[in-house]
């Protein structure tokens, strides 16, 4: 197997390291949150993003069991990717909903979406090629990565 699906060897509990920068979300997606938070390592503190599963209705808790398990496998896959076109999963948070967070670094231009719409005036269009070919090339990672397992 390629050398980017490395094992980790655990992915850490960063609980007492992480703390929210605001109570209001910096993205809302359709099954996640992410709040901008700063991770105050013992050397450095740094921006980081942190990942919740949303859980809405009674509904939602009916089925946490099953989101339960799908988010483990999503920890287990995104711990084991390693690749310059992937944010690293930095380690997990306990309390910000009822599975653990999904910390990473933050990105402070956005999403791809976002950083194409907002500076669509300034970036060459060999900039932006290079830009979708990055994200191009992590789709192949994930598909590749999908098919082997």
């Amino acid at each position: 197997m390629s050398s980017v699906f490395e094992t980790p060897i655990c992915i850490p509990d960063l609980t007492d390291q992480i703390i929210k920068d605001s109570d209001t979300p910096a993205a809302v997606g359709g099954y996640a949150t992410i709040f901008k938070c700063s991770w105050n390592s013992p050397s450095e503190s740094s921006p980081v993003a942190v990942q919740v599963v949303k859980v809405q209705h009674d509904s939602d808790r009916a089925s946490l069991s099953i989101k339960s398990e799908e988010w483990r496998q999503e920890i287990k896959v995104w711990g084991r990717l390693q690749s310059e076109h992937i944010l690293s999963l930095l380690g997990l948070i306990h309390g910000y909903g009822p599975s653990p967070g999904l910390v990473s670094p933050w990105i402070g231009n956005g999403n791809l979406v976002q950083l194409l719409t907002r500076h669509h005036n300034i970036l060459t269009r060999h900039e932006r090629f290079r830009l979708i070919l990055h994200q191009r090339c992590s789709m192949c990672i994930l598909a590749q990565w999908f098919m082997e397992i």
